[in-house]
């Protein structure tokens, strides 16, 4: 959902600095709108959950069920 690969190493210092595609969030609300049961799944580590969270609300995306990654080093672990 965002514009840059690496957006997601950003997230350690400041969750909502990274930039959304435009009409990323429309076209996830029209999913949600259709009845669709929409769901995240992200490298980002599950500490940062609540950042992304809110993320994903100040840029207009439906509530959705999230799924961060366990491990600390997201996706640069194994």
């Amino acid at each position: 959902m965002t514009t840059k690969e690496n957006d997601g190493l950003w997230a350690w210092f400041n969750a909502d600095a990274a930039d959304a595609w435009p009409l990323a969030a429309e076209l996830m609300q029209a999913y949600a709108s259709k009845g669709y049961r929409v769901v995240f799944m992200t490298a980002r580590a599950e500490k940062l959950t609540n950042g992304t969270r809110r993320w994903f609300a100040q840029h207009g995306f439906p509530e959705a069920t999230f799924h961060l990654s366990p491990s600390d080093f997201g996706e640069l672990g194994s």
